[in-house]
């Protein structure tokens, strides 16, 4: 009987997420490929066949997930006669799987502070992450002042871009002090009150 074939794709996520239980234990400066090596249940050799280096496992986790991330709202379907709605699914997409979210933050900052998540441009694909959220959401709030139901003195370009922000503050902060899921969900849903009674006519 020939050997089952190797799953590429299948490998390099086992490998990522040993890497995000090691990393979450001892931080990025600490771990070394051969403790990951050794969470996946693989030879060391292994992990050098699919990556690089740390650096490479930790770019594609960090990637990986806002890929997964921006995909979900590009298939994000919304009824165009419910702007509000639309902007109340935003929100709870922004904060989808916040548990894994808040693991990978601390990693992300501690890889990009290294300066080699600089060099392999982590910087601009951040950035690129942030600007398409935006983008999306000012198209919500457009159609929300299009159709007469947000106000029609919205800056909706600037306030997209503040609304995200006040996302990632809350991301952030959820990385940091690991509230409860009620605490948490009290903060989001008072990010979206302050929002809805800010762009309603």
């Amino acid at each position: 009987m020939s050997p089952r074939p190797v799953d590429k794709e299948e490998k390099k996520k086992l490998i990522v997420n040993a890497a995000l239980q090691v990393i979450k234990a001892k931080g990025f400066a600490d771990a070394t490929v051969e403790e990951i090596a050794t969470a996946a249940k693989i030879g060391k050799g292994t992990v050098y066949e699919y990556f690089s280096s740390k650096e490479e496992i930790v770019q594609k986790l960090v990637s990986d997930f806002f890929s997964g991330q921006e995909k979900r709202f590009k298939e994000f379907k919304f009824d165009s006669e419910k702007p509000e709605e639309a902007v109340k699914a935003f929100l709870r997409e922004s904060f989808f799987d916040i548990e894994t979210l808040s693991d990978i933050i601390p990693i992300h900052f501690e890889f990009w502070s290294s300066g080699k998540g600089k060099a392999l441009g982590l910087n601009k694909s951040m950035s690129e992450r942030f600007e398409r959220m935006a983008v999306r959401l000012n198209q919500f709030l457009r159609e929300g002042r299009k159709q007469k139901v947000f106000l029609d003195s919205l800056d909706t370009k600037n306030l997209s871009t503040v609304i995200i922000s006040s996302i990632d503050g809350l991301i952030l902060s959820h990385a940091l002090f690991k509230p409860r899921k009620e605490v948490f969900q009290k903060k989001v849903n008072e990010l979206e009150k302050m929002i809805l009674s800010y762009i309603r006519r």
